[in-house]
């Protein structure tokens, strides 16, 4: 595979300590899990109806 022109900008970020226990109580809470997961991860947990 060739790659071409592509580029890859690494930042440096704060590093966010997030228990998969957390995540599931904010989903029971119904509190937003937007930014701690990745988008089609909170989609599944939407669809299946998970942790409610």
């Amino acid at each position: 595979a060739r790659w071409g022109a592509s580029r890859i900008t690494v930042l440096d970020t704060p590093l966010m300590e997030i228990s998969s226990s957390s995540i599931r109580e904010r989903v029971a809470a119904r509190r937003p899990v937007r930014y701690l997961v990745p988008p089609r991860v909170e989609q599944f947990i939407v669809e299946k109806g998970l942790y409610r």
